[in-house]
């Protein structure tokens, strides 16, 4: 942990009242050991950073966080062993519990501190906090950095730190810290409508244990019963069915703000919520193969057609899904690489942007001679084919009467989902050997 070229040895945290604040369903003291800990894992320091806690109202419980889930840290609440076994060339960060962070945000911190702004946290150095300054006197100091930096004014997303002067400010930090949750995938559809709506429904969600895996199963009774309406086959079921999978696509991203604000992501959470994802678009696809296969007005092989292309498009949607999964984003650049391609650079260079199973879209950008018409283009090209867009897209079809385009188009992309998909694994695959 380095600030300017200078070691950081490490962190006093003095926790008053404000450390059993819950803010966004993690305990004060609980968020900034976790902050501290994502800090300490990409830091590149060698061991775990020392971690003390020092309570300065005596009355309260002295809970230190879980250590299990801080395993680039070493928590201790024993300060005055911490004070003795500083070194002589190495500081320390020093801020009371009032601090609220949000992800990487401990980062951020210190480059302000570097340049010289105003922060809560001070920089004290070992010689100093080892045998000289009292911690009365540390306390006092302390609390004056966190008046004087204390502000809401402040642009929490590019600073992604704030100061609670009360309970009272515990809401306004939810709502900052939320904001930080977002995914740089999102598209124009989930950055301006649906982000909008989930986050304030993960605000309700994170005051209760629901862990976010929960959530993602939870949320699947929406296009399970948007599927049911579709089956009707009258407009009335179209549309209630369109507006449950559009509801369903902005409560998607609950279990995402979920798992950032309390630090509980994990490879089984993305793969369940590729997952889940993948039996939304099944569902769809079979609602609107037997709804159109239903209405009254169709007679004879037309029923037929639309039951077989919805079962089609969900055999197809799922085997597709499955073959990219095989494959990352990383493996089909490095193929890529090799053949002098122009796509590697603009996907790496616009990392952010793509998932790990953007391979057709990679491959769209590579083959279509796009990038000769300039980034903006492309970047549009990007931003209108994903998810998000096409489930709102999907829902304004079917509310504006036309529930058969919607399967048609499903029908289509699945079946160059599956070509491409195939063609990209067999690619992949060692001469010699079988996929």
């Amino acid at each position: 942990m380095q600030t300017g070229g200078e070691k950081i040895q490490g962190v006093l945290i003095l926790a008053d009242e404000s450390s059993e604040w819950v803010v966004a369903g993690l305990r004060q003291l609980d968020r900034l050991a976790l902050a501290l800990n994502e800090y300490g894992s990409r830091s590149g320091r060698f061991g775990p950073m020392p971690v003390s806690v020092y309570w300065i109202d005596h009355q309260s419980e002295r809970r230190l966080p879980p250590a299990e889930r801080l395993p680039h840290l070493s928590l201790t609440n024993d300060v005055e062993r911490f004070r003795s076994e500083l070194a002589d060339n190495e500081d320390v960060l020093v801020f009371n519990s009032r601090l609220v962070v949000g992800r990487g945000g401990f980062s951020r911190l210190l480059e302000n501190m570097q340049c010289g702004e105003d922060t809560p946290v001070l920089r004290i150095s070992a010689t100093g906090m080892a045998g000289g300054e009292s911690l009365p006197a540390l306390i006092a100091r302390a609390a004056q950095a966190s008046d004087e930096a204390r502000s809401f004014e402040r642009n929490f997303s590019k600073s992604k730190w704030c100061s609670l002067r009360d309970a009272k400010d515990i809401p306004a930090a939810e709502r900052q810290l939320l904001r930080n949750t977002g995914k740089s995938q999102d598209g124009l559809v989930a950055r301006f409508i649906n982000r909008p709506i989930s986050r304030n429904v993960s605000r309700f969600l994170v005051r209760f244990p629901l862990a976010p895996n929960q959530w993602t199963v939870l949320a699947l009774a929406m296009p399970i019963a948007g599927s049911v309406f579709l089956m009707r086959g009258d407009y009335v079921g179209f549309a209630v069915g369109a507006v449950l999978f559009q509801l369903q696509s902005a409560l998607d991203g609950c279990d995402g703000e979920i798992s950032r604000a309390k630090y509980l992501e994990s490879e089984q959470g993305t793969r369940l919520d590729c997952l889940c994802d993948r039996w939304t678009t099944i569902l769809l696809a079979i609602g609107l193969g037997i709804g159109l296969s239903s209405q009254a007005a169709l007679i004879g092989p037309m029923r037929w057609i639309y039951l077989v292309e919805g079962s089609l498009a969900a055999l197809l949607i799922s085997v597709g899904e499955t073959l990219l999964q095989r494959r990352t984003i990383d493996q089909h650049l490095e193929h890529d690489s090799q053949e002098d391609n122009l796509s590697p650079e603009y996907v790496r260079t616009h990392w952010q942007n793509f998932n790990e199973t953007d391979h057709l879209k990679v491959w769209a950008i590579k083959n279509s001679g796009m990038l000769s018409l300039g980034e903006a283009i492309t970047s549009f090209f990007v931003q209108a084919t994903k998810r998000d867009v096409f489930n709102f897209g999907f829902a304004l079809l079917i509310l504006f009467g036309r529930p058969q385009w919607v399967l048609h188009i499903l029908a289509v992309a699945a079946g160059a989902i599956v070509i491409f998909a195939l063609r990209n694994l067999l690619s992949a695959a060692p001469k010699g050997t079988t996929v």
